[in-house]
């Protein structure tokens, strides 16, 4: 009996390790409608940049709620500074995500396209890493750029980098 204890031992780990690496018998998922994450993406913008032009949130969301009704979306932000993204991703996040606004943490608003965030963005990298290199220089030069655009204004984008958005 001694000389089977060894044998009996190896087996019983095997068939251990055997089971604690096979599948579980898959569960059925819940399925979830067929999802365009570019019509989204559209009428998430449409709805951002319905709100920046002084429209209320209830009304400027309307098309984009009923297009989201039914689809999990879980929502995201990076951690930039001074402009982050919120982002709606389907569930597992990145790359099934699109942007919905850009906050501005040191203005308090927020913008609602690529090239608007860029073009801030760039704004207060100049400004930071221009002569002053202040920090309050390039945040009020920021700030300024946001009112411009608000009022609907052109702002240039300066050459050089943008930073984290």
């Amino acid at each position: 009996m001694r000389n089977l204890i060894f044998p009996i031992a190896i087996l019983a780990m095997l068939v251990g390790f055997a089971i604690s690496t096979s599948k579980p018998a898959e569960e059925p998922i819940a399925t979830q409608p067929k999802v365009d994450l570019a019509k989204l993406e559209t009428l998430a913008q449409r709805a951002c940049l319905c709100e920046f032009n002084g429209g209320k949130s209830a009304e400027c969301n309307t098309e984009f709620k009923a297009a989201a009704s039914g689809i999990a979306l879980e929502g995201f932000d990076s951690a930039c500074a001074p402009i982050s993204s919120e982002m709606l991703c389907l569930p597992g996040g990145p790359p099934n995500c699109f942007v919905t606004s850009y906050p501005i943490s040191t203005a308090g608003g927020f913008v609602c396209t690529d090239e608007q965030a860029d073009t801030l963005g760039a704004i207060w990298m100049r400004v930071q890493n221009g002569k002053s290199g202040s920090t309050r220089v390039a945040d009020n030069a920021l700030q300024a750029a946001l009112r411009k655009m608000q009022r609907g204004e052109k702002v240039s984008r300066p050459k050089g980098k943008t930073g984290c958005t």
